[in-house]
């Protein structure tokens, strides 16, 4: 009896640490297309807007992840970017900004102003 109880806390202590070993940490870098990390994108699990992850003046970021999930990904105003991770401990994440650029013909400015 006693080698019963033993075996049978030995397999539920197996089961825990399986079921711990599923989360992990991602590591990675949010990018644009001149592979300059970005400051301030945006990062969380898709379906869960609690807690974003936001990226650091390098672009880059660390979160607590289960083992595939899909992340959403965002920056500035522009449209989200879905990413599947499978596993993965980094990822490199490439965002396209659409960046305004004024023409300075474009501006109304009056030259008598003084």
């Amino acid at each position: 009896m006693r080698v019963y109880i033993i075996m049978l806390l030995l397999v539920l202590c197996t089961n825990v640490l399986t079921y711990a070993q599923d989360e992990y940490i991602l590591s990675g870098t949010v990018i644009d297309k001149n592979e300059v990390g970005l400051l301030g994108a945006k990062i969380n699990i898709k379906g869960d807007n609690d807690f974003p992850i936001i990226t650091n003046q390098k672009g880059e970021f660390k979160m607590l992840v289960k083992g595939t999930e899909t992340l959403e990904v965002s920056y500035l105003e522009g449209e989200k970017k879905y990413i599947e991770i499978a596993r993965q401990k980094t990822i490199e994440i490439l965002i396209r900004e659409e960046a305004v650029i004024l023409q300075i013909e474009d501006l109304n400015i009056d030259d008598n102003i003084e």
